[in-house]
């Protein structure tokens, strides 16, 4: 006799498999980029499994994150913080995975001369 029951997946193999999607998917947007960041970090926080995150960090590169935006088809904020310039790119879930691009520069004067 053959027992077809289907065990769901334990808190611990749903975040290993979100894991894998969101490497899975900074590996193909990485693949695809003329810039690249200077890291990227995923969540998968394991009271949220469903919602993801991958977050791609260009340091002090605020024209990087602008040209990363429009390849991907993110919108593109910029607000100063402070003396700070703060520069973000966000899309719509992509395969249900929040995609974010941001950079922090700490004089926004500076920021303003590399954008124009």
């Amino acid at each position: 006799m053959t027992d077809h029951t289907t065990d769901q997946p334990t808190a611990a193999e749903s975040q290993r498999m979100a894991y894998m999607h969101l490497l899975s998917l900074a590996e193909r947007i990485i693949s695809t980029s003329s810039v690249l960041p200077t890291d990227f970090t995923v969540q998968v926080r394991p009271t949220a499994v469903d919602e993801p995150a991958l977050r791609f960090y260009f340091h002090n590169d605020p024209d990087s994150v602008g040209v990363f935006a429009a390849e991907h088809g993110m919108n593109l904020l910029t607000e100063e913080r402070g003396a700070s310039l703060y520069t973000e790119a966000r899309s719509a879930p992509v395969e249900g995975i929040a995609v974010t691009a941001w950079t922090l520069m700490a004089n926004a004067e500076q920021a303003a001369e590399v954008t124009a």
